[in-house]
């Protein structure tokens, strides 16, 4: 399981409008600004007895390169943005993350080979996500139809 969801994309475009789109972002989703990152304002648990769970965000944005880092943290565990731990968390960050490389990428041209290949790879994760959720829900399904039978 990978810790940290990271990207790297060079997208060449003037600083102060990706940095707009960003700081865009950090705002909406409720991100105040650490030392080194970004962390989610909004924290949950402490009502229900879950774990907390937060998001944190890094970028860094020089020569036209975009560096970004997002991941959760749990009380006891730094986790990135697939797999099965922590789902109902991951995944709604994951999709913010991949809306905001959507926009970044917005002005670029279609046909860039860094362009499809990130887009592509984008795909990939979005069936992913779709497959794992899809196969979530038939596992609760089954467990029901379980109990109720088993009763």
């Amino acid at each position: 399981m990978e810790k940290r969801y990271i990207k790297d994309i060079r997208l060449g475009l003037q600083e102060e409008w990706v940095e707009s789109v960003i700081q865009r972002f950090l705002s909406v989703n409720h991100f105040e600004r650490k030392v080194m990152y970004y962390e989610w304002s909004k924290f949950q648990g402490a009502e229900t007895g879950l774990p907390q769970i937060n998001r944190f965000f890094r970028y860094q944005y020089e020569g036209g390169l975009l560096h970004m880092e997002a991941w959760i943290e749990n009380d006891k565990m730094e986790m990135g943005l697939t797999g099965w731990g922590s789902m109902m968390e991951k995944y709604p960050y994951l999709k913010g993350m991949q809306q905001l490389i959507d926009e970044l990428l917005a002005p670029l041209p279609k046909d860039h080979y860094a362009v499809a290949a990130l887009r592509r790879e984008m795909r990939k994760e979005k069936i992913k996500r779709c497959v794992g959720g899809i196969f979530f829900v038939v596992l609760l399904l089954g467990f029901f139809v379980m109990w109720q039978w088993a009763r």
